[in-house]
């Protein structure tokens, strides 16, 4: 009987030697993150003197170019407050129109009284950080190390690089504390021109083909280092009609109302005569 008892406390501990070896079936780590994707929104109203349209091929070239600009930079401001922490996506086809196209029709009109011309422009930009529109900085301009607001650089950008003067993008910088891959805002910044093809692993072996191009730095909360990365937003701009009514003024002299001014007369006063 204890020569039984024994043989079957062997074969249980056995047993349980043979399930601790085995892999694991269950697994406890939450769902994956979905990819980041933030967009920020801004109405901005712009006013263009005849100097300022003078720097442009014509008035539409120049509403659109300063309403995109100036939206740009309202919702840039919004990005660096936020300082978004992220890791890039591999999802494919989320920036797939970095450049955006105009909607509506800006007025030609300019003000009777200023002749300024004035429009309100809603420009919007999405935030998705993804291998196809990201790109990377390559050298800084005059060969320093630190870059900061108004500094211009060279960089490679993958994928389909957007209309010049219409590639806006966010600059960002590895999180060293964390050691895992993480990324956060650090500045923003316009594409200024493409400089040609980069070819296949310009960078590394494994990155893609890009396109070299120039970029220049808007805002930055922190200096900028060769090796940033950069991610193109997808942007849109919408031109908005001017609420309210404005003066209308006549178009020749002959149409203004006739005004009479009629001169009023003064009392005339008399000096009381000097006594003698």
């Amino acid at each position: 009987m204890r020569n039984s008892l024994m043989g079957l406390l062997v074969v249980l501990l056995l047993a349980g030697a043979g399930c601790a070896k085995r892999p694991g079936t269950i697994h406890f780590s939450g769902p994956a993150a979905p990819p980041l994707s933030l967009t920020r929104e801004t109405v901005t109203r712009i006013r263009l003197t005849e100097y300022d349209i003078a720097e442009y091929a014509s008035v539409d070239q120049a509403m659109w170019a300063e309403g995109r600009r100036g939206g740009m930079r309202a919702v840039f401001n919004e990005f660096l407050q936020l300082e978004p922490v992220f890791r890039p996506s591999e999802t494919v086809g989320i920036c797939s129109d970095p450049g955006g196209h105009p909607d509506g029709s800006v007025s030609f009109v300019p003000d009777p009284i200023t002749h300024d011309y004035v429009q309100r422009f809603r420009v919007s930009a999405r935030f998705a950080p993804q291998q196809e529109c990201s790109g990377q900085v390559l050298s800084l301009e005059e060969d320093r190390f630190l870059a900061g607001t108004g500094d211009r650089f060279t960089a490679v950008v993958y994928g389909t690089l957007p209309v010049e003067g219409d590639g806006y993008f966010l600059v960002a910088e590895e999180v060293q504390e964390t050691g895992n891959g993480m990324l956060q805002v650090i500045g923003s910044g316009r594409i200024v021109r493409s400089l040609g093809p980069a070819g296949q692993g310009f960078t590394s072996p494994e990155e893609p083909g890009g396109t070299l191009c120039q970029g220049e730095l808007w805002e930055t909360n922190r200096e900028v280092e060769q090796g940033d990365r950069l991610f193109l937003l997808s942007t849109s701009i919408e031109a908005l009609s001017e609420q309210g009514t404005r003066v209308q003024l006549p178009e020749s002299p002959g149409e203004y109302p006739e005004v009479v001014v009629e001169p009023v007369m003064e009392t005339e006063f008399t000096e009381p005569a000097e006594s003698k």
